[in-house]
């Protein structure tokens, strides 16, 4: 039987015979991106085939609707308006930490993050911006390297007309130290669709 555990409408933890007396690898599926919510409610929806296969082997898989996504109003949709990866990232790492003190049973020790294009992008993210070593490793998908280089469609849309700075802050290719203990499996092909 599928265990998920809602709390205050920002996370959503699946799992497979979850007790307080068993232990679980424990997953953060990301994609944090703009006005995108992972749909975290008091219905169970459909769920992604990634979810299921991770809940088939044993491991919790925890969904957050941080800000920047949809569901609660102009302001915490746009609170990254200008600074893609700021704030988005945070509540991931911050939500995260909760969820484990809360949560005891699920091991912190084996946390991992996946993520797909800009869930890619926040999954190679959260490990630069977490204490070292708090991610075993991350899987990212098909992640935004450097949005000064995507398509600026979507960039416009959500940096308007940011600086340099904000643009090199978002930049996963710079801080790349946390990765010396953090295993990263890079999937990209020539199209992120």
């Amino acid at each position: 039987m599928l265990y998920w555990i809602r709390k205050r409408n920002v996370i959503r933890i699946f799992g497979l015979s979850i007790t307080e007396y068993s232990t679980s690898n424990h997953t953060l599926c990301s994609y944090g991106g703009p006005g995108v919510p992972q749909r975290v409610s008091d219905q169970a929806h459909q769920l992604e085939y990634e979810v299921l296969f991770a809940v088939k082997m044993n491991v919790a898989v925890v969904i957050i609707d941080g800000r920047g996504s949809n569901g609660r109003g102009w302001k915490y949709r746009s609170a990254f308006y200008g600074a893609l990866g700021t704030v988005e990232i945070e509540d991931q790492i911050e939500t995260i930490r909760n969820v484990l003190k809360k949560y005891p049973f699920l091991d912190g020790d084996r946390l991992f993050v996946f993520g797909w294009s800009y869930g890619g992008f926040a999954s190679a993210l959260m490990v630069e911006r977490a204490p070292e070593a708090f991610f075993k490793c991350a899987i990212s998908v098909a992640p935004v390297a450097n949005f000064l280089y995507y398509g600026a469609w979507y960039t416009a849309r959500y940096m308007g007309d940011a600086s340099k700075a904000a643009y090199d802050a978002s930049d996963i290719t710079t801080n790349v130290k946390n990765f010396n203990t953090t295993r990263l499996l890079l999937i990209h092909g020539l199209y992120d669709g």
